[in-house]
Protein backbone atom coordinates (compact mmCIF):
# COMPACT_ATOMS: atom_id res chain seq x y z
CA UNK A 1 0.00 0.00 0.00
CA UNK A 2 1.69 3.79 -0.57
CA UNK A 3 1.48 6.01 1.57
CA UNK A 4 -0.45 8.85 1.21
CA UNK A 5 0.60 12.32 -0.80
CA UNK A 6 4.10 11.01 -0.83
CA UNK A 7 7.02 11.99 -3.16
CA UNK A 8 8.12 9.06 -5.57
CA UNK A 9 8.04 5.70 -4.79
CA UNK A 10 8.98 3.71 -7.69
CA UNK A 11 11.62 0.77 -8.76
CA UNK A 12 14.62 2.58 -10.66
CA UNK A 13 14.72 1.20 -13.73
CA UNK A 14 15.87 -2.31 -14.59
CA UNK A 15 19.17 -2.71 -16.13
CA UNK A 16 21.15 -5.81 -17.97
CA UNK A 17 24.00 -7.09 -16.15
CA UNK A 18 27.22 -7.70 -18.10
CA UNK A 19 29.23 -10.77 -15.96
CA UNK A 20 32.96 -12.84 -16.27
CA UNK A 21 35.19 -9.68 -17.15
CA UNK A 22 37.88 -9.89 -14.38
CA UNK A 23 40.33 -6.90 -14.10
CA UNK A 24 43.56 -7.23 -11.60
CA UNK A 25 45.17 -9.45 -9.87
CA UNK A 26 43.86 -13.07 -9.59
CA UNK A 27 43.95 -14.70 -5.84
CA UNK A 28 42.79 -17.97 -4.88
CA UNK A 29 40.17 -18.37 -2.43
CA UNK A 30 38.18 -20.76 -1.22
CA UNK A 31 34.04 -19.84 -2.01
CA UNK A 32 32.15 -22.59 -2.12
CA UNK A 33 29.89 -21.84 1.36
CA UNK A 34 29.59 -18.42 0.51
CA UNK A 35 28.48 -19.33 -3.07
CA UNK A 36 25.84 -21.53 -2.52
CA UNK A 37 23.86 -19.45 0.50
CA UNK A 38 21.10 -18.16 -0.95
CA UNK A 39 20.77 -15.61 1.95
CA UNK A 40 23.07 -13.01 3.62
CA UNK A 41 21.72 -14.22 6.46
CA UNK A 42 23.48 -17.15 7.10
CA UNK A 43 26.34 -15.15 8.34
CA UNK A 44 24.27 -14.94 11.40
CA UNK A 45 25.30 -11.31 12.68
CA UNK A 46 23.82 -9.82 15.87
CA UNK A 47 23.10 -6.14 16.06
CA UNK A 48 24.24 -4.78 19.52
CA UNK A 49 22.47 -2.10 21.06
CA UNK A 50 24.08 1.41 19.81
CA UNK A 51 25.81 4.23 21.73
CA UNK A 52 23.79 6.47 23.74
CA UNK A 53 22.41 9.74 22.19
CA UNK A 54 24.71 12.52 23.15
CA UNK A 55 23.46 15.18 25.73
CA UNK A 56 21.58 18.09 23.60
CA UNK A 57 18.96 20.38 23.74
CA UNK A 58 15.52 19.43 23.00
CA UNK A 59 12.78 22.10 22.26
CA UNK A 60 10.29 20.03 21.78
CA UNK A 61 9.27 15.92 22.43
CA UNK A 62 6.88 13.53 21.38
CA UNK A 63 6.17 10.20 22.92
CA UNK A 64 4.52 7.22 21.92
CA UNK A 65 2.38 6.81 24.89
CA UNK A 66 1.09 10.44 25.42
CA UNK A 67 -2.30 12.25 24.72
CA UNK A 68 -3.56 12.92 21.51
CA UNK A 69 -3.28 16.34 21.23
CA UNK A 70 -0.11 17.46 23.07
CA UNK A 71 1.67 20.38 23.06
CA UNK A 72 5.30 19.34 22.71
CA UNK A 73 6.73 20.21 25.69
CA UNK A 74 8.62 17.25 28.29
CA UNK A 75 5.71 17.15 30.15
CA UNK A 76 3.21 17.36 27.38
CA UNK A 77 4.81 15.62 24.05
CA UNK A 78 3.18 15.47 20.87
CA UNK A 79 1.96 11.24 20.31
CA UNK A 80 2.91 11.58 16.55
CA UNK A 81 6.56 12.06 15.47
CA UNK A 82 4.66 13.51 12.05
CA UNK A 83 3.61 16.56 14.50
CA UNK A 84 6.92 16.98 15.88
CA UNK A 85 8.55 17.36 12.33
CA UNK A 86 5.60 19.35 11.22
CA UNK A 87 6.30 22.17 14.28
CA UNK A 88 9.95 22.66 14.21
CA UNK A 89 11.85 25.79 12.96
CA UNK A 90 15.28 25.88 11.87
CA UNK A 91 17.94 25.14 14.26
CA UNK A 92 15.17 23.21 16.36
CA UNK A 93 15.86 19.58 17.94
CA UNK A 94 12.96 17.56 18.25
CA UNK A 95 13.15 14.47 20.52
CA UNK A 96 11.62 11.50 20.61
CA UNK A 97 11.38 9.95 23.69
CA UNK A 98 11.76 5.95 24.23
CA UNK A 99 9.27 3.70 23.07
CA UNK A 100 7.83 2.63 19.38
CA UNK A 101 6.02 5.04 17.24
CA UNK A 102 3.95 3.45 13.97
CA UNK A 103 3.48 6.02 11.70
CA UNK A 104 4.62 7.04 8.29
CA UNK A 105 6.21 10.53 7.86
CA UNK A 106 6.50 12.93 5.08
CA UNK A 107 9.18 15.86 5.73
CA UNK A 108 7.84 18.87 2.81
CA UNK A 109 9.82 21.24 4.91
CA UNK A 110 13.15 21.93 6.84
CA UNK A 111 15.80 23.95 8.08
CA UNK A 112 18.55 26.59 6.55
CA UNK A 113 21.75 26.26 5.93
CA UNK A 114 23.81 26.03 9.09
CA UNK A 115 20.34 25.35 10.72
CA UNK A 116 19.33 22.29 10.21
CA UNK A 117 16.06 20.54 12.08
CA UNK A 118 16.78 17.66 13.80
CA UNK A 119 14.76 14.31 14.81
CA UNK A 120 16.59 12.64 17.39
CA UNK A 121 16.19 10.31 20.31
CA UNK A 122 15.59 12.08 23.74
CA UNK A 123 19.14 12.40 25.92
CA UNK A 124 19.74 8.51 27.24
CA UNK A 125 16.96 7.16 25.71
CA UNK A 126 16.55 5.03 22.71
CA UNK A 127 13.39 5.49 19.98
CA UNK A 128 12.03 2.92 17.53
CA UNK A 129 10.39 4.16 14.27
CA UNK A 130 8.23 1.47 12.37
CA UNK A 131 7.16 3.21 8.90
CA UNK A 132 8.25 5.12 5.77
CA UNK A 133 10.23 8.11 5.68
CA UNK A 134 9.63 10.54 2.80
CA UNK A 135 12.17 13.93 2.74
CA UNK A 136 10.63 15.67 0.09
CA UNK A 137 12.65 18.23 -2.71
CA UNK A 138 11.50 20.98 -0.60
CA UNK A 139 12.53 19.54 2.59
CA UNK A 140 16.29 21.05 2.78
CA UNK A 141 18.76 21.03 5.89
CA UNK A 142 17.23 17.73 8.07
CA UNK A 143 18.90 15.56 10.14
CA UNK A 144 17.59 12.11 11.67
CA UNK A 145 19.84 11.31 14.13
CA UNK A 146 20.18 8.21 16.97
CA UNK A 147 17.08 6.33 16.09
CA UNK A 148 16.20 2.73 15.20
CA UNK A 149 14.59 3.19 11.77
CA UNK A 150 12.84 -0.12 11.37
CA UNK A 151 11.34 0.59 7.83
CA UNK A 152 8.32 -1.33 6.22
CA UNK A 153 9.44 -1.14 2.77
CA UNK A 154 6.73 -3.09 0.57
CA UNK A 155 9.10 -4.03 -2.40
CA UNK A 156 9.23 -0.84 -4.75
CA UNK A 157 8.85 1.41 -1.63
CA UNK A 158 11.99 2.19 -0.03
CA UNK A 159 12.21 2.66 4.00
CA UNK A 160 13.80 6.11 3.20
CA UNK A 161 13.80 8.45 0.59
CA UNK A 162 15.17 11.52 0.33
CA UNK A 163 15.19 14.37 -1.92
CA UNK A 164 15.94 17.22 0.09
CA UNK A 165 19.72 18.79 -0.17
CA UNK A 166 22.36 18.54 2.86
CA UNK A 167 20.31 15.67 4.44
CA UNK A 168 22.20 14.42 7.41
CA UNK A 169 21.67 10.59 8.42
CA UNK A 170 23.84 10.15 11.57
CA UNK A 171 24.17 7.16 13.99
CA UNK A 172 21.12 5.28 13.33
CA UNK A 173 20.50 1.72 12.72
CA UNK A 174 18.45 1.19 9.95
CA UNK A 175 16.53 -1.97 8.60
CA UNK A 176 13.22 -3.20 7.08
CA UNK A 177 14.09 -7.13 7.53
CA UNK A 178 14.41 -7.85 3.97
CA UNK A 179 11.37 -6.40 2.47
CA UNK A 180 13.17 -3.35 0.39
CA UNK A 181 15.65 -0.94 -0.36
CA UNK A 182 16.37 0.63 3.41
CA UNK A 183 17.89 4.08 1.87
CA UNK A 184 17.42 5.64 -1.04
CA UNK A 185 18.76 8.89 -2.28
CA UNK A 186 17.22 11.32 -4.83
CA UNK A 187 14.74 8.93 -5.98
CA UNK A 188 12.53 9.33 -9.57
CA UNK A 189 15.27 12.25 -9.51
CA UNK A 190 13.81 13.71 -12.77
CA UNK A 191 10.63 14.08 -11.71
CA UNK A 192 11.02 14.63 -7.94
CA UNK A 193 14.79 16.38 -7.90
CA UNK A 194 18.64 15.49 -6.85
CA UNK A 195 19.74 14.95 -3.34
CA UNK A 196 22.26 17.54 -2.86
CA UNK A 197 25.20 17.04 -0.33
CA UNK A 198 23.82 14.26 1.39
CA UNK A 199 25.75 13.01 4.56
CA UNK A 200 25.17 9.60 5.34
CA UNK A 201 27.41 8.37 8.39
CA UNK A 202 28.14 6.21 11.54
CA UNK A 203 25.09 4.35 10.57
CA UNK A 204 24.28 0.50 10.64
CA UNK A 205 22.10 -0.25 7.77
CA UNK A 206 21.41 -3.80 7.54
CA UNK A 207 18.83 -7.29 6.17
CA UNK A 208 17.69 -4.79 3.30
CA UNK A 209 16.60 -5.89 -0.07
CA UNK A 210 14.16 -8.66 -0.63
CA UNK A 211 14.89 -12.76 -0.74
CA UNK A 212 14.91 -14.43 -3.17
CA UNK A 213 17.12 -11.61 -4.67
CA UNK A 214 15.38 -9.32 -7.28
CA UNK A 215 19.08 -7.61 -8.00
CA UNK A 216 17.33 -3.74 -7.21
CA UNK A 217 17.00 -4.19 -3.70
CA UNK A 218 19.91 -2.82 -1.63
CA UNK A 219 21.09 -0.95 1.66
CA UNK A 220 21.77 2.18 -0.56
CA UNK A 221 20.46 3.56 -3.57
CA UNK A 222 22.36 6.11 -4.86
CA UNK A 223 20.13 7.38 -7.92
CA UNK A 224 20.24 10.80 -8.49
CA UNK A 225 23.01 12.63 -6.03
CA UNK A 226 25.36 15.16 -5.71
CA UNK A 227 28.06 15.50 -3.88
CA UNK A 228 26.99 12.49 -1.77
CA UNK A 229 29.14 11.87 1.78
CA UNK A 230 28.91 8.28 2.68
CA UNK A 231 31.18 7.46 5.07
CA UNK A 232 31.85 5.26 8.36
CA UNK A 233 29.16 3.49 7.84
CA UNK A 234 28.72 -0.63 8.95
CA UNK A 235 26.72 -2.05 5.66
CA UNK A 236 26.17 -5.48 6.11
CA UNK A 237 23.72 -8.80 4.90
CA UNK A 238 21.53 -6.77 2.65
CA UNK A 239 20.34 -8.61 -0.01
CA UNK A 240 21.89 -7.01 -3.41
CA UNK A 241 24.27 -4.40 -3.52
CA UNK A 242 25.41 -2.69 -0.33
CA UNK A 243 25.84 0.40 -2.05
CA UNK A 244 24.13 0.90 -5.92
CA UNK A 245 25.47 4.01 -7.96
CA UNK A 246 23.00 4.40 -10.48
CA UNK A 247 22.28 5.90 -12.62
CA UNK A 248 23.24 9.66 -12.29
CA UNK A 249 24.99 9.88 -9.25
CA UNK A 250 27.89 12.42 -9.22
CA UNK A 251 30.51 13.45 -6.88
CA UNK A 252 29.91 11.00 -4.12
CA UNK A 253 32.87 10.36 -1.24
CA UNK A 254 32.54 6.87 -0.30
CA UNK A 255 34.96 6.03 2.05
CA UNK A 256 35.97 4.07 5.33
CA UNK A 257 33.18 1.98 5.51
CA UNK A 258 32.75 -1.42 6.26
CA UNK A 259 30.47 -3.37 3.47
CA UNK A 260 30.40 -7.20 4.51
CA UNK A 261 28.25 -10.18 3.86
CA UNK A 262 25.77 -8.72 0.93
CA UNK A 263 25.09 -9.51 -2.51
CA UNK A 264 27.33 -7.28 -3.91
CA UNK A 265 29.47 -4.94 -2.53
CA UNK A 266 29.65 -1.63 -4.80
CA UNK A 267 28.64 -0.73 -7.99
CA UNK A 268 29.04 2.32 -9.86
CA UNK A 269 26.67 2.63 -13.30
CA UNK A 270 24.85 5.04 -15.82
CA UNK A 271 21.54 3.47 -17.94
CA UNK A 272 20.77 4.85 -21.66
CA UNK A 273 16.71 4.99 -22.36
CA UNK A 274 14.05 2.60 -19.97
CA UNK A 275 12.25 5.01 -17.05
CA UNK A 276 14.66 8.20 -17.70
CA UNK A 277 14.78 10.75 -20.15
CA UNK A 278 17.88 9.73 -22.40
CA UNK A 279 21.54 8.92 -21.28
CA UNK A 280 22.75 9.12 -17.25
CA UNK A 281 25.86 8.08 -15.90
CA UNK A 282 27.70 8.48 -12.50
CA UNK A 283 30.84 10.58 -12.61
CA UNK A 284 33.23 12.09 -10.28
CA UNK A 285 33.04 9.55 -7.80
CA UNK A 286 35.66 8.64 -5.24
CA UNK A 287 35.79 5.03 -3.49
CA UNK A 288 38.56 5.34 -0.52
CA UNK A 289 39.60 2.65 2.02
CA UNK A 290 36.16 0.56 2.62
CA UNK A 291 36.43 -2.99 4.23
CA UNK A 292 34.11 -5.11 1.06
CA UNK A 293 33.96 -8.68 1.41
CA UNK A 294 32.03 -11.64 2.31
CA UNK A 295 29.98 -10.61 -0.58
CA UNK A 296 27.21 -14.10 -1.25
CA UNK A 297 26.82 -13.43 -5.17
CA UNK A 298 28.70 -10.98 -6.70
CA UNK A 299 32.24 -9.25 -6.65
CA UNK A 300 33.58 -5.97 -4.54
CA UNK A 301 33.86 -3.39 -7.47
CA UNK A 302 31.69 -2.90 -10.15
CA UNK A 303 30.89 -0.94 -13.25
CA UNK A 304 27.93 -1.17 -15.85
CA UNK A 305 27.11 1.63 -18.01
CA UNK A 306 24.85 2.37 -21.30
CA UNK A 307 25.59 4.06 -24.09
CA UNK A 308 27.30 6.29 -21.69
CA UNK A 309 30.69 5.31 -19.70
CA UNK A 310 31.40 7.22 -16.64
CA UNK A 311 34.26 9.28 -16.08
CA UNK A 312 36.66 10.03 -13.53
CA UNK A 313 35.33 7.65 -11.20
CA UNK A 314 38.52 6.12 -8.87
CA UNK A 315 38.77 3.55 -6.05
CA UNK A 316 41.45 4.06 -4.06
CA UNK A 317 43.10 1.98 -1.12
CA UNK A 318 39.90 -0.37 -0.78
CA UNK A 319 40.43 -3.69 0.81
CA UNK A 320 38.59 -6.20 -0.97
CA UNK A 321 37.86 -10.14 0.66
CA UNK A 322 36.68 -12.81 -0.59
CA UNK A 323 33.73 -12.96 -3.30
CA UNK A 324 32.11 -14.94 -5.81
CA UNK A 325 32.63 -12.39 -8.51
CA UNK A 326 36.12 -11.85 -7.55
CA UNK A 327 37.21 -8.85 -6.18
CA UNK A 328 36.28 -6.47 -9.62
CA UNK A 329 33.77 -6.24 -12.71
CA UNK A 330 34.74 -3.73 -14.52
CA UNK A 331 33.33 -2.15 -18.08
CA UNK A 332 35.67 0.22 -17.83
CA UNK A 333 34.96 3.60 -15.90
CA UNK A 334 36.58 3.17 -12.60
CA UNK A 335 40.23 3.82 -12.39
CA UNK A 336 41.75 1.38 -9.66
CA UNK A 337 45.05 2.85 -7.47
CA UNK A 338 46.54 1.12 -4.66
CA UNK A 339 43.57 -1.69 -3.70
CA UNK A 340 44.47 -4.84 -1.84
CA UNK A 341 42.66 -8.34 -1.60
CA UNK A 342 42.76 -9.54 2.25
CA UNK A 343 40.80 -11.21 4.29
CA UNK A 344 39.64 -8.73 6.98
CA UNK A 345 39.82 -10.01 10.81
CA UNK A 346 37.14 -8.46 13.26
CA UNK A 347 36.73 -8.42 16.35
CA UNK A 348 33.62 -10.34 16.47
CA UNK A 349 31.94 -10.65 13.42
CA UNK A 350 28.99 -12.52 14.26
CA UNK A 351 28.00 -10.18 17.41
CA UNK A 352 28.14 -7.12 14.75
CA UNK A 353 31.52 -5.61 15.97
CA UNK A 354 33.71 -4.46 13.09
CA UNK A 355 36.62 -3.19 14.27
CA UNK A 356 40.06 -4.65 13.09
CA UNK A 357 41.90 -6.90 15.04
CA UNK A 358 45.47 -6.02 16.24
CA UNK A 359 47.48 -6.66 12.76
CA UNK A 360 44.40 -6.40 10.53
CA UNK A 361 45.94 -6.06 6.78
CA UNK A 362 43.06 -3.82 5.73
CA UNK A 363 43.30 -1.50 8.51
CA UNK A 364 47.30 -0.97 7.56
CA UNK A 365 46.09 1.18 4.76
CA UNK A 366 43.69 2.82 6.70
CA UNK A 367 40.55 0.94 5.41
CA UNK A 368 37.71 0.59 7.57
CA UNK A 369 35.55 3.15 10.00
CA UNK A 370 37.59 5.61 11.78
CA UNK A 371 37.45 5.81 16.03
Amino acid sequence: MRPRDRVAWRRPARRKLRHGLLHGAAVAFSLTAIACAESPQTAKIRTPTLPEAPHARCDRYAAPDSRPRGSGTRRDPYRSVQDLADRLAPGQRGCLRAGVYREDITLRKGGTPGSRIRLTSAPGERATLKGIIAIADSANDVEISSLRLEGTATGDTPSLQINGDRVVLRANSITNGYTGTCVILGGAFPRYGLAVDAVVTRNRIYECGRLPRTNHDHGMYVEGTRGARIVDNLIYANADYGIHLYPDADGSYIAHNVIEGNGGGIVVAGETGGEYPGSFASDDNLIEENVISGNVVKAGLETNWGDVRGRANTARRNCLGPAPGGPFDLDAGLSLEGNIEAEPTYVNREAGDFRPRAGDTCRRIGAGPRP
